[in-house]
């Protein structure tokens, strides 16, 4: 970390946060605790580069924030869940988000991953945190068979067949109705 925070009257920060071999299992560890139960035990290689800005006031009387900009990514990280025979490989996050005043937005510009031979893309974009719009495409292809060597299924769930998708999301999420779909899905 580095930067400035200026202590005059409110504090004003300038501060750059930066991260650029993080190991995945350390990342688990951080998880909030309403999704710990759902990645206790679960193993990671790989690393994460994560850069974060933080520019502005603190003021908590009247409950303002600084800005929030920052990116994160990792290559070729791997992720097993505990008592699952085999990993998910090939994980590739290349990220980005802003939250100010005048511009909120999270973006996943590449996310991929292989459960084996079974590769999955996405690509997704919120724009306005307090109404959110967003906009995703999903491309897999699936052995549904294999999700169990993968990925913990809850008790008495069993998967057979393929699912093929490219499909296309966009509208407000408060509106799912008048959301936009468009591609392919095959089962």
């Amino acid at each position: 970390m580095k930067g400035t925070i200026d202590m005059k009257t409110k504090p004003d920060m300038n501060l750059t946060i930066e991260a650029n071999n993080v190991n995945v299992a350390q990342l688990l560890n951080l998880t909030p605790k309403a999704y710990v139960e759902k990645v206790k035990g679960v193993q990671g290689n790989g690393n994460v580069q994560a850069k974060i800005l933080v520019k502005g006031i603190y003021d908590s009387d009247t409950r303002t924030l600084p800005d929030i900009s920052g990116n994160i990514n990792t290559q070729n990280a791997s992720i097993q869940y505990p008592n699952i025979p085999k990993p998910i490989t090939n994980i590739n996050l290349i990220s980005d988000f802003v939250k100010g005043k005048t511009k909120q937005e999270f973006n996943i510009k590449k996310l991929s991953a292989a459960f084996g031979q079974n590769p999955i893309s996405i690509t997704m974009s919120v724009v306005n945190f307090d109404d959110p719009s967003l906009t995703m495409n999903v491309n897999a292809s699936m052995n549904l068979a294999e999700v169990k060597d993968y990925y913990p299924l809850e008790a008495g769930t069993a998967l057979s067949g393929t699912m093929k998708a490219d499909v296309n999301i966009a509208g407000k999420v408060s509106a799912p109705d008048a959301m936009k779909a468009s591609g392919n899905m095959e089962f």
